[in-house]
């Protein structure tokens, strides 16, 4: 097409104006591929900046997660393995280790902070994740940690402030008092979580018009209700008299009480109607089973970090497993504190809770005994 156009140019002898003319439109023509390649790579939800978020699609569907374990866990190239000494089961009583290091002062105004938290195991290179910092204002997305009572969300706190390196906040402005915050293991319960500098924000809350206002989703923490029922009654019975140690025929006159059937029926109910709101309102989720956060902590920490879409670090990582390797005393039971009544409505609503679960495309609970 060049030649041509170039010989009738020769030819005819055509005005100046004619010949910057036709190199405009050779110029445009040239154009015309790598416009086609870019419009098609926006059809397909492509876009230069790198991640994609709702903002980008109006009237979207919310975000969804697929949390098949293998699919994302080959997305984030995991190459790190379990610590030398495994974790114990979560159920399994441990007595509290004292850190021997000592403690640093904790400037509330800093951005970092090595803290001294008497949970923590020591341990040669335990350091990797005793520094962790608040990030800017507003520069991390609002992310909830739905957490039922008695479902973990301490010691998951402290792990996954350890493994990412940024606090963990909370919706509760009171527990910017409580004794964790001042001592520095929880700075982040003393800032406003909705100035986004923290890594998520702890919330007891499973009202709709609160969900959809977590912009970044939701990790929702589920824990088999037939042990948190009975953890979190103990532990109310415990607060008359607390740092005593109880029997187990102590424990057990506590469930022949008039009151534990009306709180067994009080809270398996908020435990139902808690993971189906969340299920149902959150814009992005991950199911984050209690379980498998302590059997098998590589891969659910990891899975964790890429919905948070943090840095992802091996050691530290396996730091955070090792500096908190036990759930904290769960007075594991020797019988079984409820009724065949109790037990069939408890496997009524988790199968409801599942089958929401599973009509979104997510992850199903573990299957529990």
């Amino acid at each position: 097409m060049k030649c041509s156009l170039l010989a009738m140019l020769k030819r005819n002898h055509l005005p100046i104006v004619s010949v910057l003319g036709c190199i405009s439109c050779l110029y445009i023509l040239s154009q015309k591929d790598s416009f086609n390649e870019e419009l098609e790579m926006n059809s397909r939800g492509i876009v230069s900046s790198g991640f994609r978020t709702e903002e980008h699609i109006p009237n979207a569907a919310p975000l969804v997660l697929k949390q098949n374990d293998k699919p994302v866990i080959e997305q984030a190239k995991v190459a790190i393995v379990e610590p030398v000494n495994p974790p114990v089961v979560a159920a399994d009583p441990i007595a509290v280790q004292n850190d021997p290091v000592a403690p640093v002062q904790v400037v509330s105004g800093g951005s970092e902070v090595s803290y001294h938290d008497p949970e923590r195991v020591a341990f040669p290179g335990y350091e990797k994740c005793a520094k962790v910092e608040f990030q800017p204002d507003h520069a991390m997305p609002l992310v909830a940690l739905a957490v039922y009572m008695s479902s973990g969300d301490i010691i998951l706190r402290q792990r996954l402030q350890a493994a990412t390196g940024i606090y963990t906040g909370t919706w509760d402005s009171n527990e910017g008092n409580y004794p964790r915050a001042k001592s520095g293991v929880f700075l982040g319960s003393t800032v406003d979580y909705k100035l986004g500098r923290t890594v998520f924000a702890k919330t007891q809350i499973a009202q709709p018009e609160h969900i959809v206002t977590f912009e970044g989703g939701a990790l929702l923490v589920i824990r088999n209700p037939r042990r948190m029922i009975a953890a979190e009654y103990i532990r109310r019975k415990k607060e008359a008299e607390p740092g005593r140690t109880f029997t187990q025929e102590e424990l057990a006159s506590w469930f022949q009480q008039p009151d534990w059937k009306s709180f067994f029926q009080t809270e398996v109910g908020n435990w139902r109607s808690f993971a189906i709101q969340w299920v149902t309102y959150a814009k992005r989720l991950l199911i984050v089973s209690y379980e498998y956060f302590f059997d098998q902590p590589v891969q659910e920490t990891t899975r964790i970090i890429v919905f948070l879409n943090t840095q992802q670090d091996d050691e530290r990582i396996s730091c955070s497993i090792q500096a908190y390797p036990l759930d904290h005393v769960d007075n594991a039971l020797t019988f079984d504190p409820y009724t065949d009544e109790m037990n069939k409505l408890m496997t009524t609503y988790i199968q409801e809770v599942n089958q929401t679960i599973q009509t979104r495309g997510l992850r199903p609970l573990p299957t529990w005994k």
